[in-house]
């Protein structure tokens, strides 16, 4: 029970039969410190605080509220106190900042952006412990969001610079008002994030060194710098005719990419990946609808036999900027042809790989490929397997005569076996 008794010295109380409800004593004071700033403090560090901030800004005022527990203020003009709504003249809060301490328990601050910004910057600490805390951001529209992660619970989020928070001790943030671009940067710390739509109209990105964040499509951009650290960024599964451009840079470090089939944006929003390996999440074939590039020092990674990419619609690909890495789990006949890249007959490729012109060969394990850009319905990638020396020696020669080295030259023309081999002439006849 919770009495409260005013009075001074010479005043005498008496207490007779009372008809007392229990309730609970206030759990959380919202004050001002000693530089102005105001402060909203759990002082029971065991409470699940369900506190909103919102901005009544026709009265000047901002409301802290929580429908579960009792509110207390000293602060002069204020209104509401001990009930679960505070009412703050926006002119009594002298300082910078907006201070949140929840303390412990499962908290969650809301942050009311539907009659407009708050007046000051959020600085909202959620406790440590075994909690599961949560910021929510409601209503607002903004051009550019940019949410930046230290670590696995503290970061920043900067909406066109109108509304700032910064947040410690959080687990996940959800955001649902407008946003025209998104920006997530983690730390230098090697990360695995993962971008995907878990519900129609969401974007949810989710890192083992930051806070989960779930927010409405961004409409233009969603970009992603994975920091320092040897990092993964899976992308996918995501909504069909995703609404916005995709970019995501995995910067230094030893990066990789991971793509879901089937991935497909809106008309003219640009797929762009910056990785030491791009490849698909899992085996078969990567279907995209949507333009692609590949940036500088950027592979395409794929199991040979496993893996393709198929470009769908009128799509460009470009990889002009990209290398090729491919993984080769059983070892290839010779005359195997493999695709690689699939493209429409509508689509465009930029080709060829960086240092890898049309018709080009090179050795994988102990086989040797020919690449071109040719190949299927005549704009497809495609690999053919050829012999290598030791075997072409051995189906053209017969067993019965000696090894022949490729400086030999057995039909006495002007091609040495060496030459023979890479030009595909018979070494047994004489050619001019």
């Amino acid at each position: 029970y919770y009495i409260r008794v005013s009075g001074d010295a010479t005043d005498t109380v008496q207490l007779y039969e009372l008809a007392l409800t229990a309730t609970n004593p206030p759990t959380t004071e919202v004050t001002l410190d000693g530089s102005g700033n105001l402060v909203v403090q759990d002082v029971n560090e065991i409470n699940d605080d369900t506190l909103t901030l919102t901005l009544d800004a026709g009265n000047g005022a901002l409301l802290v509220s929580d429908p579960d527990r009792l509110l207390t203020t000293d602060i002069a003009g204020a209104s509401g106190n001990e009930t679960h709504e505070i009412t703050i003249p926006v002119i009594a809060i002298t300082g910078a900042s907006i201070i949140v301490q929840s303390m412990g328990g499962d908290d969650t601050l809301t942050l009311n952006l539907t009659g407009g910004d708050l007046p000051l910057p959020v600085n909202y600490d959620g406790g440590i412990g075994p909690s599961d805390d949560v910021l929510v951001i409601n209503g607002g529209s903004y051009n550019l969001g940019d949410f930046t992660a230290s670590n696995a619970s503290d970061g920043l989020i900067d909406l066109d610079g109108a509304t700032f928070v910064a947040y410690s001790g959080v687990n996940s943030i959800s955001v649902n008002g407008s946003l025209t671009e998104a920006h997530f940067g983690y730390s230098d710390a090697s990360d695995q994030i993962n971008a995907s739509s878990p519900t129609t109209g969401l974007t949810q990105l989710v890192s083992t060194v930051g806070a989960s964040v779930t927010l409405s499509h961004p409409t233009t951009l969603l970009s992603v710098d994975a920091g320092e650290g040897d990092d993964t960024v899976e992308v996918g599964p995501l909504d069909a005719d995703y609404p916005a451009m995709i970019v995501v840079n995995g910067e230094d470090g030893m990066d990789a990419i991971a793509i879901a089939s089937p991935i497909s944006l809106a008309d003219d929003r640009l797929l762009s990946v910056t990785a030491e390996s791009v490849s698909p999440v899992s085996q078969g074939t990567l279907s995209v609808d949507a333009d692609w590039t590949f940036g500088p020092g950027s592979q395409l990674s794929l199991a040979l036999g496993d893996e393709q990419v198929q470009m769908i619609e009128s799509a460009t690909l470009d990889l002009s900027q990209a290398t090729l890495g491919l993984a080769l789990p059983t070892a290839p006949v010779a005359g195997a042809v493999f695709p690689i890249v699939d493209l429409s007959n509508s689509a465009t490729l930029v080709a060829p790989f960086s240092g890898m012109p049309e018709g080009s060969e090179f050795r994988l394990g102990n086989s040797i490929f020919r690449i071109t850009y040719l190949g299927g319905d005549g704009n497809d990638i495609t690999l053919t397997t050829l012999l290598d020396y030791a075997q072409w020696q051995a189906a053209v020669f017969p067993v019965s005569e000696p090894a022949q080295g490729p400086t030999e030259n057995p039909d006495q023309d002007d091609w040495p076996n060496g030459l023979e081999y890479l030009l595909t002439l018979d070494p047994t006849k004489f050619e001019v």
